[in-house]
């Protein structure tokens, strides 16, 4: 509870102002380490935006080191994949391939109109036999069959009618069934199975199934549609995937750009004069910044010389000046020079390239972390520090205003008593008179 405060009462002072302004001055120390917190968190955030972006170049110089980005690929294409689709189920047998369809393997389906059996019946679909209890509805007898694994058919109750429909494609799979208490087929709503009919290099072949296995070897071919022309399919020999590396490489490239310009707007953005918001406050925290200049400075280093591979800082714009990439510490990618060396010599560009992502990731994601990574170790360290010392600092704060409150009001106390003290002499010595 609160000690008694009297407010200036018998003294007369405005108590409580003089509290709040003593106390005021006593917490100026943690005022400053609230703006030095404020700082702090401001060069994490920063950081933080930093460390991410170098993640990013870490993982695209990772895709330029790995063994699946050189890896033998083969391009596998349909020339109209709505009618007729294909995927590598492995290695594919190089060639092309014309396929025609004219027709699309179908499931059989029949419909029966169910009458519900006072007495014990079955169903018989092949060799497949579904017991139905007495006076069960149609819908029981559906969800009876779609709960057996073993059912080849597949059940569903629409316009009233039991509808079966085979599980599997095909003219073989077309299916019977024998329930005559309980079904009777309405052929006008049902359907046989029947195999899809194609063409494949002019060769006439029939499958019970529209996913083709065998057509092509090491490829799983999807017919979709009967087509009005032939479709190609087209497989290309095992080899290096260029479109694929140039577009890892375009993709390092596009990131290390983004990394440079990011690091240089923080280490050139100047500090704001007596700054009056936390944005301005926050601007130029890392103005100059040494560890972030030398990171640059090792990232450029690293690159080495690989403008016969068409990776460079850019060519000179003119005679007088470099170019704007240069200047400004950006890499370029010359596809046309990349596609000449890869073409030449795949296994050389393999070599050099994987040794220039190794190079970038020792600066960037080093075993042992990265110096952003340990400057962000360290604005942590602070920022628990000064919550540690402005947390102690409330306890003395607290402390300090008991004590002051404690003060005042004793010295009213005292004032008080000497003020009623003196009435009662006062009125003594009138009464003498």
């Amino acid at each position: 509870m609160s000690p008694l405060n009297l407010s200036g009462l018998a003294s007369g002072l405005d108590t409580e102002t003089i509290i709040t302004q003593l106390m005021s001055v006593e917490a100026q120390p943690k005022t400053r380490m609230q703006r030095q917190d404020a700082a702090a968190q401001s060069r994490q955030t920063q950081l933080r935006d930093v460390q991410t972006r170098l993640n990013f170049l870490r993982d695209t110089a990772t895709d330029l080191r790995s063994t699946a980005t050189w890896a033998d690929t083969q391009k596998i294409a349909s020339s109209d994949a709505t009618r007729v689709s294909v995927r590598a189920l492995g290695t594919v047998a190089p060639g092309a391939h014309q396929f025609e369809v004219s027709k699309l393997a179908v499931s059989a389906q029949h419909a029966f109109d169910y009458t519900a059996s006072a007495s014990a019946q079955s169903v018989q679909i092949g060799s497949f036999t579904l017991a139905v209890d007495p006076n069960s509805t149609v819908g029981t007898v559906a969800a009876a069959i779609n709960a057996r694994s073993d059912s080849p058919v597949s059940a569903v109750v629409a316009g009233g009618k039991l509808v079966l429909s085979s599980r599997a494609s095909g003219a073989a799979n077309d299916f019977t069934v024998t329930a005559p208490a309980l079904l009777a087929e309405d052929v006008a709503h049902s359907r046989a199975g029947a195999d899809a009919a194609y063409t494949i290099d002019g060769v006439a072949k029939t499958s019970s199934s529209n996913v083709l296995t065998d057509a092509v070897l090491g490829a799983e071919v999807t017919l979709r549609t009967t087509t009005t022309a032939p479709v190609a399919v087209t497989i290309s020999d095992p080899a290096v995937d260029t479109d694929a590396i140039k577009t890892k490489i375009q993709a390092f490239v596009t990131q290390y750009n983004s990394v440079v310009d990011f690091i240089r707007s923080k280490t050139t953005e100047a500090p704001v004069k007596n700054p009056t918001t936390t944005v301005d406050a926050a601007k130029g925290a890392f103005y100059g910044d040494s560890m972030l200049t030398s990171m640059l400075t090792s990232m450029r280093t690293q690159i080495g010389d690989l403008t016969d591979l068409g990776i460079s800082t850019g060519a000179p714009s003119g005679a007088a000046r470099f170019s704007d990439d240069a200047v400004a510490g950006h890499l370029t990618l010359d596809g046309t020079k990349l596609d000449a060396a890869l073409a030449a010599d795949p296994d050389a560009v393999q070599t050099r390239i994987q040794a220039f992502g190794q190079r970038i990731l020792d600066v960037v994601a080093p075993p042992k972390g990265n110096a952003v990574a340990t400057r962000l170790t360290s604005e942590d360290a602070t920022r628990k520090r000064l919550a540690d010392s402005m947390a102690a600092m409330d306890v003395r704060l607290a402390d300090k205003e008991k004590g002051l409150r404690a003060k005042f009001t004793a010295m009213e106390s005292a004032l008080a008593a000497a003020q009623s003290a003196q009435a009662q002499m006062t009125a003594q010595l009138a009464s003498l008179r």
